[in-house]
């Protein structure tokens, strides 16, 4: 079976957009344009205007074009923070001359746009070859001061609809996000892993430490994320945290996702299964030339993967795969890796962190890419990166908790079971 472990299949009513976007280090136009294009499509008199043949299969540069001739100032920021100068007086680009990126978040934003049924099916579709897919919630409006339309309460209900239509079951389970704000929040991960979600999903850059937060809520979430462990660790659960110095960083607290904040927790629960996702940052795991940042986390991973036999990683939003050389000196880092302790290779895990990654170039290549430079390196252990890691990762092993959690799942809801569940006996 082949898994990418890390995926996401939110919508614009999932996540306070402009909140998400400006904790991300996007630029304020770019931003802006992506409110646009999501205000735009429940706009039907903007839609009629984008010529009524083509309303519905608009091209993403006529799209862009329409909105900035109705939005001359956004043309303008657009230009000033994302083009070099440009003759003065000119107050128009031809859509030959927008960067890529540009049109990368114009698709990214459209796709928002969908319904989760449309964004699962994009993704199912984008990566034919993997079997499962365990997408991501994310729970971030506490943290910066703007809630999303739909509640998180009313998207754990929806994610359970999704994976329930004949087209998908079988092919996702999700992760529930964990936020200890939240009053209710083990009871939210609790309803959830018991109806077809399996695992929970942290965010530590938001603002807050795996465990040792200091403040006046500092104790207060510390209970919260240790009543986490415990239960996660009772029942089989693994988690998946958020591992780099960027994402949707709140207040400069991205420091709080530094591996070495996870140590004391992991000594504190030894059988906890935990995914440091990306890597601690691919880039950081190259390091030069490709980037030189001081005390990078991967090396810091590698030790608690040393340490603690259920620490996993997974290798997404990893962009430079597409780039032949740095691919090469990817593939030797890890055979470096591997070298100096083989268990390393078994919690390496395949993962694409789509659609997020759509911000990046060749996003469609993305596990084929991964398939070139891996597969010729180690051979022998391909199937485990592309699958078997996750599956030990996930608990898929006959007779585990998260095996028999799944089979009461199917048979309560009377739904077929999938191959690769049927095949793993729950006793």
């Amino acid at each position: 079976m082949q898994i990418d472990v890390h995926a996401h299949v939110f919508n614009a009513d999932d996540l306070p957009i402009r909140g998400f976007l400006r904790h991300r280090g996007v630029p304020e136009a770019l931003a802006e344009l992506v409110e646009e294009i999501i205000q735009s499509s429940t706009d039907p008199g903007f839609r009629a205007g984008l010529a009524a043949p083509m309303a519905a299969t608009v091209s993403d540069a006529e799209l862009l074009e329409a909105i900035l001739a109705r939005r001359p100032d956004l043309r303008a920021a657009l230009r000033g923070q994302l083009l070099p100068p440009t003759v003065p007086g000119v107050q128009t680009l031809a859509l030959i001359e927008w960067p890529a990126l540009v049109y990368r978040f114009v698709s990214w934003a459209r796709l928002l746009t969908k319904s989760h049924v449309e964004i699962a099916a994009r993704l199912m579709s984008t990566y034919s070859k993997i079997d499962l897919f365990p997408p991501l919630m994310m729970d971030i409006g506490d943290w910066v001061g703007e809630q999303p339309p739909t509640s998180v309460p009313d998207q754990i209900a929806g994610m359970g609809q999704l994976i329930a239509r004949p087209e998908i079951a079988g092919r996702m389970h999700p992760f529930v996000a964990f936020d200890p704000l939240r009053n209710d929040g083990l009871a939210l991960v609790r309803g959830a892993i018991s109806s077809g979600f399996i695992g929970v999903k942290l965010y530590p850059p938001l603002g807050y430490r795996p465990i040792g937060n200091a403040g006046p809520n500092g104790a207060t979430i510390d209970q919260r994320l240790e009543d986490l462990y415990a239960f996660c660790e009772a029942e089989d659960v693994p988690i998946v945290a958020h591992c780099t110095r960027h994402g949707a960083e709140v207040d400069h607290h991205g420091i709080f996702a530094d591996p070495d904040h996870w140590r004391p927790v992991l000594e504190r629960h030894r059988s906890l299964r935990l995914d440091l996702a990306h890597f601690g940052s691919m880039e950081e795991l190259l390091g030069p030339p490709y980037d030189d940042t001081p005390d990078p986390w991967p090396p810091k991973i590698v030790a608690l993967m040393g340490d603690f036999s259920n620490v996993y990683v997974d290798v997404s939003y990893f962009d430079e795969i597409a780039d032949r050389d740095a691919a090469a000196a990817c593939m030797q880092k890890l055979a470096t890796l591997y070298a100096s302790n083989p268990a390393i290779a078994r919690r390496v895990m395949y993962g694409s962190d789509w659609h997020m990654i759509m911000w990046a170039p060749a996003v469609d290549d993305y596990y084929r890419n991964f398939v070139a430079a891996y597969g010729p390196q180690f051979p022998s252990g391909l199937a485990d990166f592309l699958g078997g890691n996750a599956e030990r990762f996930l608990g898929l092993i006959a007779g585990a908790k998260a095996v028999q959690r799944l089979h009461v799942y199917y048979e309560r809801n009377n739904f077929t079971k999938p191959a690769w569940l049927a095949g793993l006996s729950p006793a």
